[in-house]
């Protein structure tokens, strides 16, 4: 989504060692995962383990060096080898999500030092709190990233589409930590977030609405409508803002939990709508 993050960190990489080896420990552990040949499998894996320990090595003396650790590099590391914990997860058999720690603590310093968020940094930061709410929805407890504190722009005014995609991904967050905090039952809370959702979605820029859509067709073996935007942000964005409203529905204080038909359509067609964004984006991948 954040095509900042790709860019400074392959830049970057060539001349920094942690960068460097965590890209390596990643693309070794993604290769043996999806390689054929048992043999392959076995050398890709202990060149991953190997980059990984290279990287650890570096990492973990940063930790007390309030310079380092709120540096961008640091920041973007975790965020890449937490990608490889979650890649490498089923072959250990657990995920135990510990490179999401180095996140929070370089997160923690930055807002305690108030420093802000610009190039890698920033596009780190927004790596790192995906990762969080994804590691907090599965968990099914609230995010730890303090976005309060992190100076960020919720409000509604006109913007670029990333910064709208951004914002979606802010509600995703607030979203979560509605569904499994303390205030999951509050009906004003509720309601608070409900309308922060529709604001969004009135306010977004055209570029969010599809350039193409077609209804599903269960008699050709088309069970999700097809819907096309012309730029990945915006598919991001409209994907945070579904899966947001279908939690919402999922979690609605104001509706029964069962034996709601009204609740039950609004399911499906927030998961019909997310899934064929889903499809919609790996195909556009897949060909360019």
């Amino acid at each position: 989504m954040d095509p900042e993050f790709t860019r400074e960190a392959l830049r970057l990489a060539p001349y920094c060692p942690l960068l460097l080896y965590s890209m390596l420990a990643t693309a070794a552990i993604h290769k043996s995962r999806f390689a054929r040949d048992p043999t392959v499998e076995g050398e890709c894996a202990a060149e991953a383990e190997r980059y990984h320990e290279q990287c650890v090595s570096l990492l973990l003396p940063m930790l007390q060096d309030k310079d380092s650790i709120t540096d961008g590099a640091f920041l973007a590391c975790s965020t890449i080898l937490r990608f490889y914990e979650e890649i490498s997860a089923p072959v250990h058999g657990r995920d135990d999500a510990r490179h999401l720690l180095g996140g929070y603590a370089s997160v923690e310093a930055t807002q305690k030092q108030s420093k802000s968020y610009v190039g890698l940094s920033n596009a780190a930061f927004w790596v790192h709190q995906r990762q969080d709410v994804y590691n907090a929805l599965i968990n099914q407890r609230v995010p730890r990233t303090d976005l309060s504190r992190a100076g960020l722009d919720r409000s509604m005014s006109p913007a670029n589409e990333c910064v709208w995609a951004k914002r979606a991904t802010c509600l995703n967050a607030d979203v979560v930590e509605f569904c499994f905090g303390v205030d999951s039952g509050s009906v004003s809370k509720y309601h608070a977030i409900m309308k922060n959702l529709d604001d969004w979605h009135l306010n977004v820029p055209d570029t969010f609405r599809p350039v193409y859509y077609r209804e599903n067709d269960v008699a050709s073996g088309r069970y999700f409508p097809d819907i096309c935007l012309l730029l990945d942000c915006c598919t991001f964005g409209l994907s945070y803002y579904c899966f947001c409203m279908l939690l919402m529905t999922i979690y609605d204080p104001t509706t029964p939990k069962i034996g709601s038909r009204k609740r039950s359509c609004i399911i499906c067609e927030s998961f019909a709508a997310l899934q064929s964004l889903t499809q919609s984006h790996q195909q556009e991948s897949y060909h360019a």
